[in-house]
């Protein structure tokens, strides 16, 4: 919660005004790639500002100017800590976050899938694959070329039956796993061909480290993928869907799926990576067995299991319609013998200036003062930290549905947080996600500021509220 302007210090009024102190806020960049590589995010040319609380002054929020005393680094001298409100260098462009933590000082962390210092790909840039299989072609095998580093991932066509796969891959085809413009493949990237058979990883190429050209060929045999690890993992998937029934608005077609990856960004909850094994869980199921092998290991790239259960509505506003959902997620090494309990809790009702968010198409007023939303969650006692997402709802490019433009994220120890008024427009569609976690730090991280300090297990729900216009 933003902390309100300490009065000035009046002669007589036996107040005293607490000393003053330095708030500092810092970032440390991750970049994800076969390796991490770690470095402070340089802030010299990000501007932000620190929030406070005036209703006396228009909009109600008084903003304090972040100084740059190091490159490194926001701060500003105030009477103790208060929600700072931020840009960093997202794509396709910056997303306004705002903090809201009680240490002085603060590390948060942003990852992106990259390796340092990308170069876009070369124009027209093509991959020719010759790639022997250990055995002829199957039935219902599937093939894929993925790289790591780069982030890129596209089909392989193949015959039944053949024992080679020799085909051209457009790069500029390929799905980019980042979302940002395809990037040149170095030599500290990793490129794959991966087989799979019943969502389970049976066959692997790995490509000669490379510098891409523009036309490069991969070439080389496919070694089988031994499944000699198995998931021996008690959950409850009844229990889970079960939990979304509290969701409000409610939400239906409720899905529960899971996956192990090879992730090289495992130590920072980040579960990106080749798949080692999927699939989806059936009501009644209680212990997860699965197997599959990580032939990435020698990689450091661990196995981490991801299993959720979600939901979804569609709203029909006053134009288009827009999907909104609902969820808990886990995210934990892999290993026999486990457990996940979701132990995050779900947010089941959200209010906006007071208002319950469990209907859709509200119509409010253009704020002229911060507004204070709040939500509560099933498990109160688990969740250790909350978030806050509003977006505003824009039509897709074919202008056939609305989709979802980030407007800010806030962070925060209590399912409680202060939107400023400027945030919002007339005559726009807004919706709200809220978010509780649990876990997904180092023990004392958050006690001490340090959200860098990432680590497994890491638990999460959220939940849309209902969409809403302002006018």
């Amino acid at each position: 919660m933003w902390r309100a302007l300490i009065p000035a210090l009046m002669l007589g009024c036996g107040f005293t005004a607490p000393s003053e102190v330095r708030v500092r806020r810092s970032v440390e960049h991750v970049s994800v790639g076969t390796q991490l590589v770690r470095s402070p995010e340089d802030l010299s040319s990000l501007e932000a500002t620190f929030l406070q609380t005036n209703p006396t002054i228009m909009g109600g929020t008084l903003r304090i100017p972040a100084e740059h005393r190091d490159a490194t680094s926001w701060s500003a001298v105030l009477d103790g800590p208060l929600p700072l409100q931020f840009f960093l260098p997202d794509y396709p462009m910056p997303i306004a976050r705002i903090l809201d933590l009680p240490q002085l000082d603060v590390t948060t962390l942003f990852f992106v899938l990259e390796h340092p210092q990308p170069q876009l790909a070369p124009s027209a840039a093509t991959f020719l694959l010759n790639v022997g299989l250990d055995h002829p072609v199957a039935a219902g095998e599937t093939f894929a070329m993925y790289t790591v580093g780069s982030w890129n991932y596209a089909p392989v066509p193949a015959t039944t039956g053949a024992t080679m796969l020799g085909t051209t891959i457009q790069h500029a085809a390929m799905a980019s796993l980042s979302g940002r413009p395809h990037e040149a493949i170095t030599r500290e990237d990793a490129a794959f061909v991966l087989r799979a058979s019943n969502n389970v990883l049976t066959g692997l190429f790995a490509a000669a480290p490379f510098d891409q050209t523009g036309t490069d060929t991969l070439a080389g045999t496919m070694v089988p993928v031994v499944a000699d690890q198995m998931l021996d993992t008690s959950l409850d998937r009844d229990a889970a869907a079960t939990r979304l029934l509290g969701a409000s608005p409610a939400v239906g077609n409720v899905t529960t799926t899971w996956l192990v990856t090879a992730a090289p960004g495992a130590t920072i909850a980040s579960s990106s990576g080749p798949i080692l094994a999927a699939g989806t869980l059936a009501p009644g199921t209680k212990i997860l067995n699965a197997p599959y092998g990580n032939p990435f290991a020698t990689r450091n790239w661990p196995a981490t299991l991801f299993w959720q259960a979600s939901g979804n509505r569609t709203v029909m506003t006053a134009t288009l319609p827009v999907t909104a959902s609902a969820g808990i997620y886990e995210y934990s090494l892999a290993a026999a013998g486990g457990s996940s309990t979701l132990a995050a809790g779900l947010p089941q009702a959200l209010t906006f200036g007071g208002t319950p968010l469990s209907t859709d198409n509200q119509v409010f007023p253009l704020p002229t003062q911060p507004v204070e939303v709040e939500f509560l969650t099933d498990r109160p006692d688990s969740s250790t930290l909350y978030s806050l997402s509003l977006y505003e709802l824009i039509p897709n490019v074919q202008n056939t549905a609305l989709t979802y433009r980030p407007v800010v994220s806030l962070t925060a120890l209590e399912p409680r947080f202060m939107l400023p008024a400027d945030l919002f427009n007339p005559d726009k569609l807004y919706i709200l996600r809220a978010g509780a976690t649990a876990g997904g730090y180092e023990p004392g991280a958050l006690a001490r500021g340090a959200l860098n300090a990432r680590a497994l297990p890491f638990a999460a729900g959220y939940l849309d509220g209902g969409v809403f216009q302002i006018r």
